[in-house]
């Protein structure tokens, strides 16, 4: 009896273990460079569970983005080869 409950009460705890934070863009992370710099420095600490969630790739790509500009970098326009 023990046994057949077991996964249902560890299933029951790992329910509520996911935050249910929200999702912010590259252009978030832009305009909020507090909550940029706080969420980076987060990411770095907990490496191993938090690098690759959206927020933290998102928050390390705005600050790449935001560096790039201010060192004068531009992107450079697609090549349109098909009309040639």
């Amino acid at each position: 009896m023990t046994a057949s409950r077991f996964p249902i009460v560890v299933l029951f705890l790992l329910t509520g273990c996911g935050a249910d934070e929200p999702v912010h863009s590259v252009d978030w992370y832009k305009a909020h460079s507090s909550e940029r710099d706080i969420r980076i420095s987060e990411c770095e600490r907990h490496a191993g569970t938090l690098a690759l969630t959206p927020n933290c790739v998102n928050a390390k790509q705005a600050r790449n983005e935001q560096q790039l500009d201010q060192r004068g970098y531009r992107k450079r326009e697609m090549l349109n080869l098909e009309g040639q």
